[in-house]
This record gives structure tokens, sequence and C-alpha cells, in this order.
């Protein structure tokens, strides 16, 4: 393989932009998930109905997002 066919691709992963790691949206996206599938299955049990209930409330601030 000669260099010039790789210089083009070289270049251009140079010059690609990085991502950006976040740790806490990444965190608490997470615990949105959790929280989310914990409400659902304890919602459908009708003894734990209540505690689904009080895991739905607490997810949904975990859910928004800022813009």
């Amino acid at each position: 393989m000669s260099q010039e066919a790789a210089g083009p691709e070289r270049s251009a992963a140079a010059t690609a932009p990085r991502t950006e790691r976040h740790p806490l949206q990444s965190a608490l996206a997470l615990a949105a998930v959790v929280i989310g599938l914990a409400a659902l299955v304890l919602g459908a049990i009708p003894t734990t109905h209540f505690f689904g209930a009080v895991a739905g409330v607490i997810g949904l601030p975990s859910r928004s997002t800022r813009r």
C-alpha cells in the first residue's frame, strides 16, 4: 500500500472532532433507566403499586434535560 493512499485517511482522522465524555450525564441516564424499570415492575404488582408510583415520581426529575 502506498503512503499516498494512507495520507488523506490519516489527515481526516487527525482533524475529526473528539468526543467529550460526560460521566455525570451518563450516571444520571443510567439512574433514570434503573428507576424507570423499577417503577414499571413495582407498578405491575398490586401489593407494591404504591412504591412503584413513588419510584416513578422520583424518576421524573432525572429525565428532564437542559437546553
